[in-house]
């Protein structure tokens, strides 16, 4: 079962259980008000019966019925009219249909003896209500010879009303209230699945999906953050995590192609070096003793690939072996404009601008920093060689955006430009797009930069010319 399946069974059971539970909390409720009124209606017979026993009694000059008979024609007729039945129980008896018979009966009439003034029942289909008789002054009349006092319980009188209008209504109500409950607990549970799909359960499958992607390689997918809830959160620190691991994953390809390469390089290089050694020698040999312009630039060019040979072979030992850096508190501008110093004979025909910050320091190998920023120029004017209105922008500021302040080297140019596929390869080593390239200046680089805790990253369109980044922590005096 997934998520959103358990998430619609626990929002139908938490919602049917409320509602329900409030219906039928209001339905309790109301079959308590009808229970009030038909006691309230019963109360104002018995009261009324009573009323009009006692005046009987005080005035029994002015009428013929005694009390009791007057109370059995009242029955008879408040039966035949409002369909209600009206009876007098008494425990000493001169009429046997006044005996006390129903268990409504005793339950009463024991219920008075103990001081209770009223008792009611719901019992075959009827609403029975009792209230006791006592015996007053005038009753006395007729009743000192049972042994009566004033005070004493004489009977009770008992109020029967029918119930089967009020049984109809309150089925009917109970029939309304719920399909009402039914009706709003359908409406709240689907409110509330909606507004859970949209608010949770999308936004993780959403994360699903991605992290899905990210477990076949996909590093470079995004998942964005729509709110500044728990779930913006979680994508944003999933975001992270994606390119920690991307970073994470480069780091460990590039440390095992590191390895291999300097495997190869330490296992190979001097059955490199020594045959190249003696082709170059026995080419300037040759040269020496030959005569023919054509066989001597033949033999030119041997030497002259046999040393490049040597030359890669030297750049792949330098690559594999383990730096070792010596840092300590640097100018930047120091840095680059030692590095321009060396190559200002490379830029007689380029515009070169500069944009120097002189106050920002670094901790860092001034040797091994300026061959970082060497490599990156020199891949710069290679990129304008061609061009007439050649241009390279040095700058260097300071990026406060973090929490720690970092030190940043722009290096753009107006030249080719990168293709787009070769962007993520170009701090690959052996990977060059040049003719005499060897595919290591810019790996070197990036393991520099990477040295001094710092980040390498290149922006670059065909035809528009190429930007490196370079961030390096900064050393604040």
């Amino acid at each position: 079962m997934n998520v959103r399946c358990k998430i619609i069974i626990i929002i139908a059971l938490v919602v049917y259980i409320t509602i329900f539970g409030i219906f039928y909390y209001i339905a309790k409720s109301q079959e308590k008000q009808l229970t009030n009124v038909l006691k309230e209606q019963a109360k104002g017979i018995a009261q009324s019966i009573k009323l009009v026993r006692y005046w009987a009694a005080e005035n029994r000059e002015l009428i013929v019925p005694v009390p009791a008979k007057l109370t059995y024609e009242l029955a008879e007729l408040s039966n035949k009219k409002y369909n209600y039945k009206i009876g007098l129980k008494s425990n000493k008896i001169r009429n046997y249909k006044n005996a006390l018979s129903s268990e409504f009966d005793y339950r009463s009439y024991y219920a008075f003896m103990n001081g209770r003034d009223e008792y009611y029942m719901f019992s075959d289909g009827k609403f029975m209500y009792a209230v006791p008789l006592k015996v007053e002054e005038p009753c006395l009349y007729c009743h000192i010879d049972q042994g009566y006092r004033a005070g004493d319980l004489r009977g009770i009188l008992v109020v029967e009303l029918p119930i089967d209008e009020i049984e109809r209504l309150k089925q009917e109500n109970k029939r309304k209230i719920f399909l009402l409950a039914l009706f709003s607990a359908l409406i709240v549970s689907a409110f509330l699945y909606i507004l859970l799909s949209r608010f949770v359960i999308d936004p993780v499958y959403k994360l699903k999906d991605v992290a899905e992607e990210v477990m076949r390689g996909n590093y470079d997918v995004r998942i964005k953050k729509k709110s500044e809830d728990e779930f913006g959160m979680v994508f944003e620190a999933f975001d992270k995590m994606v390119r920690e691991i991307k970073k994470r994953e480069d780091a460990i390809v590039r440390a095992e192609k590191l390895a291999t390469i300097g495997k190869i390089t330490s296992g190979i290089s001097h059955q490199i070096n020594n045959p190249l050694a003696n082709i170059m020698l026995y080419a300037q040999l040759h040269k020496m003793e030959c005569k023919d312009k054509n066989t001597i630039k033949v033999l030119d060019i041997i030497e002259k690939e046999a040393e490049r040979i040597a030359k890669v072979v030297r750049s792949l030992l330098e690559y594999a072996k383990e730096r070792k850096i010596k840092k300590k508190i640097v100018k930047l501008s120091d840095v680059i404009n030692s590095a321009l110093e060396i190559l200002s004979p490379l830029m007689k025909n380029i515009t070169l601008v500069k944009d120097l910050n002189d106050k920002i320091y670094v901790n860092a190998d001034f040797i091994k920093l300026r061959e970082a920023i060497l490599n990156i120029v020199i891949n710069a004017i290679e990129a304008v060689s061609n061009k007439k209105d050649a241009k390279i922008v040095i700058k260097t500021y300071v990026d406060a955006s973090n929490s720690s302040q970092r030190a940043v080297i722009e290096v753009s140019d107006n030249g080719i430009g990168i293709p787009e596929s070769h962007l993520s390869k170009i701090f690959d080593p052996l990977f060059s797009t040049k003719k005499d390239g060897t595919g290591l200046g810019l790996a070197i680089t990036y393991e520099i930069i990477k040295d001094h805790g710092g980040n390498i990253k290149v922006e670059s369109k065909v035809g528009a010319g190429t930007k490196f980044i370079i961030e390096l922590p900064m050393v604040v005096l």
